[in-house]
């Protein structure tokens, strides 16, 4: 796990921050310890535009995203032959 601890009310914004990026990069969850900020008037600096820089997901699925999907069939039905197998149980 991801342990961040912060002096100040601004360390503990950007830690945030940070935490987001380490734990989608290390795909672990991350915690951010809080004791030391007590003061919660102390002005922080928030920047602009921050989207994160999140690395590319090789390890994700993307579906058959760029190739032709592959099916697999276990079970071949005509139409209408499922509805016909579920009636009533007394033809047994």
């Amino acid at each position: 796990m991801i342990v961040l601890a912060s002096a100040s009310v601004q360390e503990m914004y950007d830690l945030t921050l940070l935490a987001f990026d380490l734990s989608d990069q290390y795909r672990n969850p991350a915690m951010i310890l809080g004791d030391a900020p007590a003061r919660t008037d102390e002005a922080i600096r928030i920047e602009e535009g921050w989207a994160g820089q999140r690395a590319p997901k090789t390890w994700a699925l993307t579906g058959a995203q760029g190739r032709n999907p592959l099916r697999i069939k276990s079970l071949y039905l005509k139409d209408g032959e499922l509805s016909n197998t579920t009636g009533s149980s007394s033809e047994v």
